[in-house]
């Protein structure tokens, strides 16, 4: 039979692997982003004339 603890203590688990994937993607969306300012700024720099 399972008990509250057992039922916490697998939320508990649950909660700190969601932590770590929201963590994750976290860093994931900031690396996304410098690689598209990096592209937005070499293609403006292409496209420009000076």
């Amino acid at each position: 039979m399972s008990t509250m603890a057992d039922y916490d203590s697998r939320f508990n688990k649950i909660d700190q692997d969601l932590s770590l994937i929201k963590a994750e993607i976290t860093i994931l969306k900031w690396m996304l982003g410098f690689l598209v300012a990096g592209m937005v700024s070499l293609l403006f720099k292409i496209f420009t004339v000076i």
